[in-house]
């Protein structure tokens, strides 16, 4: 998918890409939002989804139901360097994300790179769902598969 919104040979500007629940990773998310798409997916078990805190979740007492795991920004920020590199790559034509996300994928043990993308896709994708909730429409019609 992301290939497709990089590397489409035309001249058409794409802004936003819509899609069904396959691939609404948490890297997908990521990608999209650093590379300027608006990501909006329809998401399986909108109901069971949890927001991801920065702070500690007791900073937020009144939202401890709705959180999950906190976002590990000592990694992004460690990582953000290599971010920014990937992401300059992939829209300069240099890496195919699908390569990058594969050779990503492939280290025996989690390569801090792509943990760094998935906790920013963990920061991307509740601002979809956020939106989502506060204008239904503004996610274009994609609804969530409750």
């Amino acid at each position: 998918m992301l290939d497709g919104l990089t590397r489409h040979g035309t001249d058409l500007v794409i802004s936003e890409h819509y899609t069904d629940t396959g691939g609404t990773t948490d890297h997908v998310f990521a990608l999209c939002a650093m590379l300027g798409f608006r990501f909006c997916p329809r998401l399986r078990g909108f109901p069971d989804r949890h927001l991801a805190p920065i702070a500690l979740a007791t900073a937020y007492p009144l939202l401890g139901p709705l959180l999950g795991k906190r976002i590990r920004t000592d990694i992004i920020r460690e990582q953000w360097g290599d971010v920014l590199r990937l992401v300059g790559s992939v829209k300069t034509g240099h890496v195919a994300p699908s390569v990058m996300l594969r050779k990503l994928a492939a280290y025996e043990r989690q390569n801090q790179l792509e943990v760094a993308l998935q906790e920013i896709g963990k920061i991307e994708r509740p601002l979809f769902l956020l939106d989502w909730l506060e204008i239904p429409t503004c996610a274009g019609g994609a609804t969530p598969v409750l």
